[in-house]
């Protein structure tokens, strides 16, 4: 049988693995999809956040693989791929305690303001998945479903893949699959244990007949500008947070599924009011006995597939840059669902990586020095992840410790929003090497890696919860330093309010709202911000507007 060789070949064919495979495809790279599955999958990874939307729309128009621009906005992905994606409008945090009625003075959002072209997504992986696996077999790439890889040689030259359908010869392997990575096993990858601080454990599946959560307030209950059921729902308490993804809340919506899952803290297990070893529906229905409000909102819920049930979220590699090899993002490592981060990570990952492959290709040199700024966004975007998620796990304890610590991570949020809209902006007014901005940011892995300030405030703000954690440090005098140190800054926007406790949302995010940030920005703002993120001269961060 005639040798089958290819430029590059990709382990897993979810939105990782083929979103890279139809860049690359689309730009004559002979790339080879290997998947031990089949389409349509089920897949978690379902929550969209500002930094995956313009990632995609970035990938898109940097690669010229217009497709792929589909999955950056509701209406995008309703119009082209499928009507079972839900809206975000928000991310909404709502505070439990056990065996109490939930207090609606308790709770933060953070509003998501349309991007261009519209609102964010709740994906529906399944559709979402096998559309851009569709892309990549357009442009060109060959996917082999249902091949099971078996082993790997690592030559001087090339990599020789075994699998359950036969042999296969590439330059460069990309393992875009998972926790199983087969690359990571064999290449012994693997942190044991993992470095990650982050300590925690999960139950998941989707249901139908959720209740939005809105429904049992009463109204003028709630000091929220967005509605609870119109974004991603997180209740939180101590030991732990309930995720509540709709894929049922607007008015085209054609999906009567919501994604649940249930996060436990194993650091904090004396505080949870339930068993984590009982089997998953158990263990949720205990859950619910314990929390009055949430049971409410799954009086009648039923689940539609089996609970899937992980001891322990965490892993890492110690190395995902090799000799012809790239193991990417949760091929490589995973924290915990909070705050959505991991599709933003992979996202930025392929729109740094696919230009190294696409020109080591054009010049027959994989040399692993070219992959490094690669190998910088995975490991330290998961580093800062960890250390955002384990701080957060740490201000569940106490609602006023996490009503100040959720700030910094909405000010690296909003911060990141104008970033983009500007680089965007100047993009379609001709600025084609704009989008090329995006990987020059000095502080790789951060929540807002082009602003010194913020690095630093985020560094200050975390010590102060590790302190907590590490008992170090009582909780109101945590939360009396926080305050203080977000009043020494000057690079906010005064109506953030950042320093005002009793505001429990960044912004409203309307037109009128983002309109005043953006004029305080260029006339009040600090000089050394104005280029970054209020140059309203050359952008139009105007276009920032929920409709």
């Amino acid at each position: 049988m005639e040798k089958q060789f290819f430029d590059v070949a990709i382990i897993g064919s979810g939105v990782a693995g083929a979103t890279l495979a139809a860049v690359l495809a689309r730009h004559n790279v002979k790339t080879l999809v290997l998947d031990g599955g089949t389409h349509p999958k089920f897949a978690i990874g379902e929550s969209m956040i500002p930094t995956t939307s313009f990632y995609m729309r970035s990938i898109a128009e940097r690669y010229d693989v217009p497709e792929i621009m589909n999955c950056s906005t509701l209406p995008l992905l309703r119009d082209n791929i499928s009507s079972m994606c839900g809206i975000k409008r928000n991310f909404s945090f709502v505070y439990q305690r056990p065996g109490e009625a939930q207090n609606p003075k308790e709770m933060t959002q953070l509003p998501v303001p349309n991007i261009p072209y519209g609102a964010e997504a709740h994906l529906y992986r399944q559709d979402t998945d096998a559309y851009l696996h569709a892309v990549s077999v357009r442009y060109g790439a060959v996917v082999k479903q249902r091949t099971m890889v078996t082993n790997l040689t690592f030559e001087e030259d090339q990599v020789i893949i075994e699998t359950s359908q036969g042999t296969f010869y590439a330059k460069f392997l990309v393992d875009g699959s998972g926790m199983q990575s087969v690359l990571a096993k064999q290449k012994g990858l693997r942190e044991e244990p993992t470095r990650m601080k982050a300590n925690t454990g999960s139950i998941f599946t989707h249901m139908i007949d959720v209740a939005p959560l809105d429904e049992f307030y009463k109204k003028g209950d709630l000091d929220i500008p967005s509605p609870l059921h119109k974004g991603t729902l997180h209740h939180i308490f101590d030991g732990g947070w309930l995720w509540v993804i709709p894929f049922n809340n607007h008015k085209d919506a054609k999906n009567p599924l919501v994604s649940v899952g249930l996060q436990f803290d194993h650091k904090r297990l004396d505080k949870l009011p339930f068993d984590i070893n009982l089997p998953p529906e158990e263990m949720f229905a205990a859950f619910l006995d314990k929390f009055p409000d949430i049971a409410k909102q799954f009086a009648n819920a039923k689940p539609v597939r089996d609970w899937v049930k992980v001891n322990r979220l965490q892993y890492s590699a110690h190395s995902v840059i090799g000799h012809r090899y790239c193991l990417m993002a949760h091929a490589a490592c995973f924290i915990d669902p909070l705050f959505s981060r991991g599709l933003a990570i992979t996202s930025e990952t392929i729109f740094s990586l696919a230009q190294q492959l696409i020109d080591a290709t054009k010049e027959n040199d994989f040399n692993v020095e070219r992959f490094s700024r690669v190998g910088d966004i995975i490991s330290k975007s998961f580093d800062t992840n960890d250390r955002l998620v384990n701080c957060s796990y740490i201000a569940f304890r106490n609602f006023e410790l996490w009503n100040a610590w959720y700030r910094v991570w909405t000010l690296g949020q909003a911060y990141t929003s104008l970033r983009f809209t500007q680089v965007l902006s100047k993009y379609y007014k001709g600025d084609k090497e704009g989008l090329l901005q995006l990987e020059q940011h000095p502080f790789v892995g951060s929540l807002c890696g082009d602003l010194p300030e913020f690095q630093e405030l985020f560094d200050k703000v975390a010590s102060i919860l590790e302190a907590v954690g590490d008992e170090e440090l009582d909780v109101e005098s945590a939360i009396t330093r926080i305050y203080q140190l977000y009043s020494e800054i000057d690079y906010v926007p005064e109506q953030y309010e950042l320093t005002n406790p009793d505001r429990h949302y960044i912004s409203k995010m309307d037109g009128k709202a983002l309109l005043d940030i953006v004029e305080w920005g260029t006339k009040i703002g600090p000089e050394r911000n104005r280029k970054l993120y209020f140059d309203m001269e050359n952008s139009s961060s105007g276009s920032l507007t929920l409709v």
